[in-house]
């Protein structure tokens, strides 16, 4: 039997990455408390500012290797995709106002309650949204529109998320999906890998298209065989 490597070991063995990168966050914990000071005392300088980045996204990085190795378990419920949508939208309007980016909400048909896990759907939709605002760094228009949908003799609920201003979108469609995406100044990590996972993992579906060179469109289908 040909020898493993350890590396590939320890990787398979989900307890122990997750226990590692626990004491690894603790490690981060302790570093932030004092970047939390350092922003108590007001220092705007450009090395503060980089470290603070630096260590939010080495601390967002390290929950998502977590997540992707330890994915949580399935919690489901029964909810509304359109109630799902709007609260997510309402929740970050202010964030998008203050950068310029218009973002509008449309449900185009009445939605069914389904049953999913709905903390990690409305997890993914946050994810796509942060994706799709760093790409509108100058502001501008996004639309997030939910219908019913027929495919394969299946009903659908889709909801897509869509630019309608030009964005830093430099890549190609099959690339969006991959880990650690530098796109502009804004690096994916394993954000979207995540959020496919997720989807995967109850049965939907998402896509990624451009529908100008500098333009794109998510599209993400999720199942009603359930809907109570």
């Amino acid at each position: 039997m040909p020898a493993t490597s350890p590396v590939l070991d320890l990787l398979a063995d989900g307890e122990v990455l997750e226990r590692a990168v626990h004491e690894l966050q603790n490690y981060l914990q302790t570093i932030g408390m004092g970047l939390d000071l350092l922003r108590l005392t007001q220092v705007d300088s450009l090395e503060g500012k980089t470290m603070v980045q630096g260590i939010e996204r080495a601390s967002r990085l390290l929950r998502e290797v977590r997540e992707y190795f330890c994915p949580p378990e399935l919690c489901l419920s029964v909810h509304s995709l359109a109630a799902v949508v709007r609260e997510v939208a309402e929740q970050q309007q202010e964030d998008w106002r203050r950068q310029g980016v218009r973002l509008r909400v449309v449900c185009r048909d009445p939605l069914p309650a389904v049953r999913l896990d709905w903390r990690q759907v409305r997890n993914a939709l946050e994810r796509v949204l942060a994706f799709a605002r760093a790409l509108l760094p100058q502001g501008g228009e996004l639309e997030i529109a939910a219908r019913l949908r027929e495919r394969g003799g299946q009903r659908w609920v889709e909801l897509k998320v869509s630019s309608f201003s030009a964005t830093a979108l430099e890549v190609e469609e099959t690339d969006i999906f991959q880990p650690f995406l530098q796109v502009s100044t804004y690096q994916t990590g394993l954000s979207l890998v995540l959020v496919r996972q997720m989807v995967n993992r109850q049965h939907g579906q998402i896509s990624f298209r451009k529908t100008s060179p500098r333009q794109g469109c998510f599209t993400l289908l999720l199942t009603t065989h359930s809907e109570q």
